[in-house]
C-alpha cells in the first residue's frame, strides 16, 4: 500500500503527526515478525535486539555474529533488521545481512 492507497484517516494522522508505534510496541512488532520469518532458533540467536529512533521510524536489530565455523566462500547469516514508521506501524524494510566467510588465510 503507498501513501495515495492509504485510508484518508490515517492520512490525517500523519498530518497531525500522531504516533502510532511507540517503542515498546515497535519493538513487540518486530520481535513477532523476526520469529514468523527467520524461526525461533534465529531469533534467540538475535538477542538481544536493539531498538533505535531514527526520526520518523524505530529501527531494531538484531546481534547475530555470522558462524565462523562454515566453510570458507559458505554464505553466513547475521544480524536482522527492521525498520517500522512510526506512524501507522508499516514495515519500511527487513532484511537478514550475510557475509561471504573469507578463507582461513585472509
Amino acid at each position: 500500500m503507498t501513501p495515495s492507497d492509504e485510508d484518508p484517516s490515517m492520512l490525517l494522522h500523519g498530518f497531525a503527526g500522531t504516533v502510532l508505534a511507540d517503542r515498546e510496541l515497535a519493538l513487540v512488532m518486530a520481535e513477532s515478525i523476526f520469529r514468523r520469518v527467520y524461526g525461533d532458533a534465529d531469533f534467540e540467536i538475535q538477542k538481544p535486539l536493539h531498538v533505535a529512533d531514527a526520526e520518523d521510524r524505530w529501527l531494531i536489530t538484531g546481534n547475530r555474529q555470522p558462524d565462523r565455523a562454515q566453510a570458507a566462500g559458505d554464505l553466513a547469516a547475521g544480524a536482522v533488521e527492521i525498520a517500522i514508521l512510526k506512524s501507522n506501524c508499516r514495515v519500511a524494510h527487513l532484511i537478514q545481512k550475510a557475509i561471504i566467510l573469507p578463507s582461513g588465510g585472509e
